[in-house]
């Protein structure tokens, strides 16, 4: 957020503080705060906390339309706004000062309510000369709102003119925060706290486990591991507007991780989920570096420390451009080993000359990962078992704590893609061609796997 203050006073219209004898080691504040406060809020806190990243949609229009047809009603028919903050203090007059600091336990901000409070920055900006034409989610509102900032002070200093303008309306709010911001125990319990409670709050919003993953830190590392080109379009939050899901990326981890003994991984994993149960694979990676040893939580915040964890997801990228590389020329390997891809039922080709004809397209395809064009289009049914089979060569070196590739991954199935399809073409045909069957047969990849083997053991020779 583009703020260069992290404290603010607020002044609640009315406000409820939850006794110490009741909660002992968090603090929480709940009433109601007109939209000049509220204003404040929106200057200084972020929207990180949140799983979701709110953006405009039915539900933010319909926000909007009750606050411009039924503003005095607004404080019954939203819940508002959940706030985390790193402390508040009680001032007099109902004033707190609220403070947005990141302390290392807890991502302070909006926890709950962010499209409420979209929805409300939004109407806000509407009465002044904002133009909104591009604020279509948080990131885009939030420089509008800062290019606004000095309207919209000047708006709420003409109480005739908020109430002209419909802008005095209420919102629900509650604010949480650790009560002694010195004492480690407290913001220990804090931080584990803040995710649970997160989550919680968000539950109504079918947040996928990922999501909620990522939110937890448990995908730092794989993050840091990956190109600025590719990870930014990856959607870690819900909302988040990437083209790529987490949960894919997560899959295609599982196979150097299946490399690690199970004292590392705690667990046995079935690659051939990674074609048909993304939700089994985010879970078990999320087992994986659970398990003692392999990190430490400070607060909400997880961290990954088991060196051969590391070294094993540092070789995400090569799987990532391997797979795009075998999705590209997959369809001319398959022809050579005696096949005619291209009259598989399903499969799409790019040829501008051919026109009227479904299986033509007139403009060309791109891989999933580095967006490299491509002149045919189908399931990845096909090409996961040779994704998978790339296990084949990695080399575990347990005394080093460290995974490497026996041979570099993409030049090798360039080398080898005859010797290994010449095998895998067969059993295509033997399922009539059809995908799904070969993604979540165990056969195929045992056969791959059988062949990239053979394939490695005559490699250079």
């Amino acid at each position: 957020m583009q703020q260069n203050q992290t404290q603010v006073i607020v002044r609640f219209t009315q406000a409820c503080e939850t006794e110490v004898s009741i909660s002992k080691l968090i603090g929480r504040v709940t009433g109601l705060i007109n939209a000049e406060n509220f204003s404040k809020l929106m200057s200084v806190m972020d929207i990180d906390s949140n799983p979701r990243k709110p953006k405009e949609s039915s539900v933010t229009r319909d926000i909007c339309d009750t606050l411009s047809h039924n503003p005095e009603l607004f404080h019954l028919m939203s819940k508002g706004v959940l706030i985390s903050a790193s402390s508040c203090q009680t001032l007099d007059r109902n004033r707190f000062k609220v403070d947005f600091e990141h302390t290392g336990y807890a991502l302070p901000g909006i926890l709950d309510g962010g499209h409420n409070s979209f929805a409300i920055a939004k109407f806000i900006l509407s009465k002044t000369n904002a133009e909104l034409k591009s604020a279509k989610d948080w990131e885009s509102l939030v420089p509008v709102w800062f290019e606004n900032i000095d309207n919209i002070n000047e708006l709420f200093n003409d109480p005739e003119r908020v109430i002209s303008l419909g802008l005095n309306f209420l919102i629900p709010i509650e604010v949480i925060f650790p009560r002694d911001t010195a004492d480690i125990e407290v913001l220990n319990f804090w931080g584990e706290s803040h995710r649970d409670i997160t989550h919680a709050r968000n539950n109504n919003a079918q947040l996928t486990d990922s999501t909620k993953d990522h939110h937890q830190g448990f995908y730092e590392y794989l993050k840091e591991t990956l190109p600025e080109s590719i990870r930014r379009r990856i959607e870690w939050k819900t909302n988040d507007g990437g083209t790529i899901k987490a949960a894919d990326i997560v899959s295609l981890a599982l196979i150097p991780l299946s490399m690690l003994p199970t004292e590392v991984t705690g667990v046995e994993i079935n690659l051939t989920k990674i074609y048909n149960s993304k939700q089994y694979c985010v879970e078990v990676f999320r087992q994986i570096l659970e398990l003692e040893g392999n990190g430490y939580w400070k607060g909400q915040a997880y961290s990954l420390t088991n060196p051969l964890i590391m070294s094993a997801l540092d070789l995400v990228p090569d799987i990532i451009e391997t797979y795009d590389f075998i999705y590209k020329n997959f369809p001319d390997a398959y022809n050579k080993a005696d096949g005619s891809f291209g009259r598989i039922s399903g499969v799409r080709i790019y040829d501008p000359k051919k026109t009227g004809d479904q299986k033509y397209a007139k403009k060309p395809f791109f891989t999933k990962y580095t967006l490299t064009e491509c002149d045919y289009s189908y399931a990845d049914g096909f090409i996961v078992p040779l994704v998978v089979g790339l296990k084949e060569l990695i080399v575990v070196d347990a005394t080093q704590n460290k995974l490497y590739w026996k041979y570099e991954p993409k030049l090798f199935i360039y080398k080898c893609f005859s010797k290994v399809l010449g095998m895998y073409s067969a059993l295509i045909r033997a399922t009539n061609w059809d995908p799904q069957k070969i993604g979540k047969d165990k056969g195929s990849y045992e056969i791959v796997s059988g062949a990239i083997q053979i394939a490695a053991s005559t490699y250079n020779k």
